[in-house]
């Protein structure tokens, strides 16, 4: 199988789909820290219930509650891109009590013209999943790996429809960045939520872009597969050490990766950079 790494090399910082959490602000908080939290804590998910980031949250959600002693509520906030969910936090009260699950999103959103505030506007807490791009077809398409695709991408221009989940979004723009990479003319076809994964089983489209999570099921019961995947990267460290949360990433494909707030937004710094230059060569950018 040919790794994808090697095709999204240039966009690799803002396609490593990682999951955060922002805190839009949080002036003050820090005078407070001992009390806090003193009621419930709002976490945002850009994505609908049942999705993989939803499923994710929720984990963390309740082992946060667990060691808050106070309930971390789930929102799903889906749409644009993500821009729904942003807009929302950002319109809260800087406490610390309204937080968004956040992706490399936040940085497509705006230079897409949808929000007209950068990642800066957000105070990072943490990174606590990666998630790389992988490429998957019906178990019954013609290929068998990467490079007969490729070969017939190559003979059959625009043949080859791909979906991801929405316009601008990572897996939009790592299709983007794979297809321009081989110099192949391939159909990208944006959905909405987990609509992509149930399109492509039902043969609308011929392959999807997807994180792992999302594809790992099906991949299981032998209804899809992968024809490329981008090695996922050693996790730094933890974010959460139970049993329970290292199973559950087991089951679903995601890679447990912890960075502190420091280096969460330097990681920020970074991607917002990419992020700019690979919506500009995707001709996506307007502002």
């Amino acid at each position: 199988m040919m790794p994808l790494q090697h095709f999204f090399r240039p966009l690799r910082l803002a396609l490593a789909g990682c999951a955060a959490a922002l805190a839009c602000g949080v002036a003050g908080l820090s005078a407070h820290a001992q009390d806090f939290p003193t009621k419930p804590i709002e976490l945002n998910v850009l994505f609908p219930a049942g999705s993989s980031a939803d499923v994710v949250a929720r984990i963390l959600a309740d082992g946060m509650s667990r060691q808050l002693g106070q309930p971390v509520v789930i929102m799903n906030r889906p749409g644009a891109g993500g821009a729904i969910g942003y807009k929302h936090v950002h319109s809260q009260k800087p406490d610390g009590y309204s937080l968004v699950f956040n992706s490399n999103s936040i940085s497509s959103v705006y230079y897409a013209g949808q929000v007209p505030f950068t990642y800066k506007a957000f105070e990072p807490v943490a990174r606590v999943t990666v998630e790389l791009p992988v490429l998957a077809v019906r178990a019954e398409a013609p290929w068998n790996n990467l490079k007969e695709m490729i070969e017939f991408g190559r003979k059959n221009p625009g043949a080859i429809r791909v979906g991801n989940s929405g316009l601008g979004s990572h897996t939009h723009i790592s299709a983007v960045g794979f297809s321009q990479e081989l110099g192949l003319d391939l159909t990208h076809v944006p959905f909405n939520g987990s609509q992509v994964i149930t399109s492509l089983l039902g043969g609308h489209i011929e392959a999807v872009v997807q994180a792992p999570s999302a594809l790992t099921a099906h991949v299981r019961a032998g209804t899809l597969k992968v024809l490329g995947a981008a090695r996922l990267e050693s996790a730094l460290r933890a974010t959460v050490n139970s049993a329970e949360f290292k199973l559950q990433g087991e089951k679903m494909g995601f890679l447990p990766s912890f960075q502190t707030a420091d280096d969460f937004g330097r990681t920020m710094d970074a991607d917002d950079v990419l992020m700019s230059k690979a919506m500009d060569k995707a001709g996506l950018k307007k502002q």
